[in-house]
């Protein structure tokens, strides 16, 4: 069951009263976890470049699965979440057929 018992985009007095604000929201939301994520994915590329120079011994592989894991974790999951938004998110499954 959705959180949104409402969700009427294309009514426009649904959209000054309640629909703005939770658009805004998530946005707001949606922006700052994709923004860390990001971030997150970067760091341990550039960290991972550098794990030798400073004494790891790892191989060339394993420095390969240091720096995929990030992106290949974040693809799963980005799965699994995109099968919850109607669900979780803000969207109403009741408006959708």
């Amino acid at each position: 069951m959705s959180r949104l018992p409402r969700w009427e985009p294309e009514d426009p007095q649904f959209w000054k009263e309640t629909g703005s604000a939770i658009a805004w929201r998530t946005c707001a939301l949606t922006t700052f976890s994709l923004i860390f994520s990001f971030a997150t994915w970067f760091v341990m590329s550039a960290v991972v470049v550098r794990m030798p120079a400073i004494g790891f011994k790892f191989t060339t592989m394993e420095l390969f699965w240091l720096a995929a894991i990030p992106g290949f974790a974040s693809g799963i999951l980005r799965l699994i979440h995109s099968n919850f938004i109607p669900v979780l998110g803000s969207r109403s499954s009741r408006s959708f057929p």
